[in-house]
């Protein structure tokens, strides 16, 4: 017995000196500039800025038009009260450009313009947490991707739509709320592989969602209601459209041939998957009763959902980051009832099995440390704004999360496996990055455990 401790209490503390051997502490100053502090204009503050750096904009009316042409995050501090105001004395200018790779908007109130962010052949981009209004067309992503558009606010954008991807490919719009505009998502013009998820679309006078000249989208889970038209489909194909809830729409779907331009010139309509959206006007039955009607809903003479659900869909709200405290206190419940069961059969003079016992759920415990640190190590350590290492670095796509704070993904070649190994960061409302739990608390657990029954069974023999 005493041989098999001391091997495990050896395996552990390896392990253990293996991960501290594993860590590599790399000291990056982060730069904030803060507008109006540093400089009066975010203009200004933009073209001082060096790759990666923050411009943080305190609350206050600001009438600029402003491009940032390098990978910075451009945050402020308040979305109600910190405003870019683009209306010119005359003509039409746009509150917000965007025209480098990997630069992150949030926190603003963008007020008037032609756009409120013109995003134009970017990529790694991330548009998150604004409030757009009063602007010609919202948000307009040209010959851009791999950019984000999540979680903001649209209302009276009068001309076209609220969000608009032309010739944009593998973006995500998810979780924006768009409201009494004249369109709400439009996705035309040659994009393809855009994912619109999870969008409340409502009171818009024409069409709240638009496919026009675009393929291989995913449209899921959005709630579409009170508008013109729902969705509205010319020359798209391989679209896949479900799970979204229509909601009294004056038209779900435009009735009739609604291709019938196009087919003039041969064109043989457009094929798409349509199917599990909730339709309000819907009037089938379910006699079966598992949630799919059992006629098809007729939308129009090329299109039909042959799978309406009875139900709205109901999206759920998905923690962005787990908690580590279940399982660290599930983990010492498993210790103390460990002791628990071994010592009841000891009484029962069980001492082999009890120590069987012991050593099988300390093994458990020990392979189970090691395979979170691996993981933990692999895909969720935390970083800061600023990057380095021996190798290169990005990070792509930083999107406001809802304590205020910022997530990122990235490629790392300096850490981990030794190959381009992913990357991900959580940062606070400030971009200081929390400290993380340390997984060296589990392996100081194991060892005080197997030192505590070496102690006792010493001190038990002396006795």
């Amino acid at each position: 017995m005493k041989k098999v401790l001391t091997f495990f209490l050896i395996l552990v503390l390896g392990s253990f000196c293996g991960v501290f051997l594993k860590i590599e502490v790399v000291e990056v100053e982060a730069k904030m500039i803060v507008v109006p502090d540093d400089f009066a204009s975010i203009q200004e503050a933009v073209d001082s800025a060096l790759d990666g750096d923050t411009v943080y904009i305190k609350s206050g009316e600001y009438h600029e038009n402003v491009g940032i042409h390098k990978p910075i995050s451009l945050v402020g501090e308040n979305v109600d009260t910190t405003i870019i105001d683009g209306n010119p004395p005359e003509g039409f200018r746009i509150p917000i450009t965007v025209g480098s790779d990997n630069v992150s908007v949030s926190g603003f109130k963008i007020l008037y313009g032609s756009k409120g962010i013109g995003v134009g052949e970017v990529k790694f981009c991330s548009i998150s947490g604004n409030r757009i209004a009063g602007n010609q067309h919202g948000i307009v992503l040209f010959n851009s991707s791999y950019c984000n558009v999540t979680k903001n606010y649209f209302e009276l954008i009068g001309l076209s739509s609220a969000i608009q991807l032309n010739y944009a490919y593998n973006n995500l719009v998810s979780g924006n709320y768009i409201d009494n505009c004249t369109e709400g998502i439009q996705i035309w013009q040659s994009s393809y592989n855009n994912t619109i998820a999870e969008n409340t679309i409502t009171n818009c006078d024409d069409v709240a969602i638009r496919l026009q000249y675009t393929d291989n989208n995913t449209i899921t889970r959005n709630d579409v209601s009170n508008s013109g038209t729902g969705t509205t489909i010319y020359v798209a194909n391989h679209n896949t459209i479900t799970e979204n809830n229509y909601i009294n729409n004056l038209e779900q779907f435009p009735s009739g041939e609604w291709e019938w331009y196009a087919k003039t010139f041969g064109y043989n309509g457009s094929q798409n998957i349509i199917t599990q959206n909730y339709f309000s006007d819907y009037n089938g039955t379910d006699t079966d009763g598992d949630g799919i009607g059992d006629t098809a809903y007729i939308m129009n003479d090329e299109n039909q959902d042959n799978c309406p659900l009875m139900k709205t869909i109901e999206v759920p709200i998905i923690p962005e980051f787990p908690s580590w405290t279940p399982l660290l206190t599930t983990l010492v419940v498993v210790v103390v009832l460990t002791f628990f069961f071994r010592d009841r059969l000891k009484k029962q003079g069980r001492d082999l099995m009890a120590s069987k016992l012991f050593l099988a759920i300390l093994c458990l415990l020990l392979l189970f440390s090691l395979l979170l640190v691996g993981s933990v190590g692999a895909s969720s350590e935390m970083w800061s704004q600023t990057y380095g290492g021996a190798g290169e670095e990005s990070a792509y796509s930083p999107v406001l999360t809802s304590d205020g704070g910022f997530a990122m993904a990235g490629l790392t070649t300096s850490f981990g496996a030794g190959d381009s190994d992913f990357w991900l960061v959580k940062t606070n409302e400030t971009g200081v990055v929390p400290e993380e739990p340390s997984w060296t608390i589990l392996h100081l657990l194991v060892v005080a455990t197997l030192v505590g029954v070496i102690v006792r069974n010493r001190i038990g023999k002396k006795g």
